[in-house]
């Protein structure tokens, strides 16, 4: 972001309007008041990516050029409008009108695309989309995600756990708070989330800091050898025990062991590791005295039934702290920042500078935005694990090619997570990225078909976001519409549905969620 000089006015941090907005964070921090947000995904400045800017959408039609708004730059810099020169001066306007956010251009506005729609004069989406995000590419080189956020101070310097979402700074929060305590510590959340990073940050924020720390998958040690492995054994002390040796644990004293997927350790082992856990003492096969050890253990699992694996008095010593990690679908306002420090990672390992001299000398971002259109339509059931993997194949392939090209080489990266979700939905066939203005009324409608208008299973059909599906409705003039309906009409289709709204709605061929909303509106009148 250039520093412009223009009529922007900075917009500060506001209490969300909870009656206006009646909407709940999707993070964890229950209670929190929300309210609309700007995330920057992709900008030439890298510097700028991560830059958020808090939005009164309840007051009034908010403006979005490259004027304004002002952002909350997470380097320390002063807050300051997107600035590209190919973002327009002409502002397209956001206004939230009852359940539904309705997006209107400026004429002769430079182009602006609505979760992958063209923006041609006006477009809406149902406000619920700011659950997990709507996507905003204006120009050719800039885009942000419009989203929800519960209403805290936004970040001013980047942090070790990369990330501006409020979920990341709860996370952050609570690494802080225990790392200053002497207790174990039970990482949980989904495969792929950063589990092993986390127990890094609370290593590394903790006294024992300049300690080692041990990381150990569980579940890849033998049974059989697992009290070796976890706690040693002494020279002869069994066939094959040529040599002392230290387990983890010992070789942990003084710092930090890390036990990934704890859920796979097996029961004969779990005894002694409650006394280590309890006590602090440790004992090798073979040797007459044990030994005491200073370690924190921070164990982690994806599993839900670690009840189930674990013995009860093991669960409640590890749990001396509990910290859950989002999925990355909750926090797509981190991609940008997240791909970007990924493609840092994977150009050092190759021992080249990211991003390439030539996206520098043309003021261009390194990753185009569609590439961020794209990723934010995706289930992301691998997590950040799966993104670095995106950010390894436009490393492996190369960035200096077109845009059509680098989406190709993402849809690669993604393709075998893709596969595996969509093999657990026979509804959603797999396929390939598919833009939403390539599809054409006679596809939607047949989709809608298919599914009997509901929107989720049509937007799997189809291969687009649901927030994309919407906006293809509203644009379709061969969609019925429910507040287009007569009333008469309406009472007879649930009449003959014996007033199954399910039913109804397939007779009307209208959304069955949208019907059940206007009956309900009806009603409460």
């Amino acid at each position: 972001m250039n520093k412009q000089s223009g009529p922007a006015a900075h917009i500060a941090p506001v209490a969300a309007d909870v009656d206006t907005l009646d909407f709940k964070p999707t993070t964890g921090m229950q209670g929190v008041a929300t309210t609309p947000c700007l995330t920057v995904l992709c900008h030439p400045d890298e510097d700028c990516i991560g830059a958020q800017a808090i939005l009164p959408l309840g007051r009034g039609p908010v403006l979005l050029s490259r004027l304004e708004p002002l952002f909350h730059v997470p380097v320390g810099r002063d807050t300051q409008p997107l600035g590209d020169p190919h973002v327009s001066r002409r502002p397209i306007s956001i206004e939230h009108q009852g359940d539904k956010l309705v997006f209107r251009a400026a004429e002769g506005a430079v182009s602006c695309h609505v979760a992958g729609m063209p923006l041609v004069a006006t477009a809406q989406v149902p406000y619920g989309a700011l659950d997990r995000g709507v996507t905003l590419r204006l120009g050719r080189h800039v885009a942000v995600l419009l989203h929800n956020r519960p209403v805290v101070e936004l970040a001013r310097r980047r942090e070790t756990l990369v990330g501006q979402s409020s979920a990341v700074a709860e996370l952050r929060e609570n690494v802080r708070k225990v790392a200053a305590h002497p207790v174990h510590v039970l990482v949980q959340g989904e495969s792929g989330v950063g589990k092993e990073l986390v127990a890094r940050a609370v290593h590394e924020a903790s006294p024992q800091g300049r300690g080692p720390f041990i990381a150990v998958n569980t579940g890849a040690i033998q049974p059989s050898l697992a009290n070796s492995e976890l706690f040693g054994h002494v020279r002869g002390s069994f066939t094959g025990a040529v040599g002392d040796h230290d387990g983890f644990f010992a070789r942990a004293d003084g710092g930090t062991l890390f036990l990934d997927e704890i859920g796979e350790l097996g029961a004969d082992v779990q005894a002694l590791l409650l006394r280590a856990l309890e006590s602090g003492e440790i004992q090798r096969i073979g040797d007459r005295k044990p030994r005491h050890v200073r370690v924190r253990v921070v164990a982690a699992t994806d599993r839900p039934d670690l009840e189930e694996r674990l013995r009860i008095p093991v669960i409640q010593r590890l749990s001396g702290y509990r910290i859950v990690v989002p999925p990355l679908r909750e926090r797509f306002e981190d991609l940008g920042l997240l791909l970007y420090h990924a493609l840092h990672q994977e150009f050092a390992r190759i021992h080249q500078v990211f991003p390439p001299a030539l996206h520098r000398r043309a003021h261009e971002p390194a990753v185009p935005p569609e590439v961020f259109e794209r990723l934010v339509r995706h289930p992301f059931s691998g997590n950040v694990r799966e993104l670095f993997n995106v950010a390894r194949r436009l490393t492996i392939d190369g960035l200096d090619r077109s845009t059509s090209e680098i989406l190709q080489s993402v849809e690669a990266a993604l393709a075998t997570t893709a596969q595996e979700v969509h093999a657990s939905e026979p509804s959603a066939p797999a396929k390939g990225y598919v833009a939403p203005s390539e599809i054409s009324d006679e596809l939607l409608l047949a989709a809608l078909h298919r599914n009997h208008w509901q929107m989720a299973p049509t937007a799997r059909d189809l291969g687009i976001a649901r927030s994309s599906l919407y906006l293809l409705v509203d644009q379709c003039p061969h969609v019925r519409k429910v507040h287009e309906i007569g009333t008469d009409e309406i009472g007879a289709a649930i009449a003959a549905a014996a007033g199954d709204l399910d039913r109804a709605a397939a007779r009307l061929q209208v959304s069955p969620r949208a019907l059940k909303a206007h009956v309900n509106k009806g009603l409460s009148r």
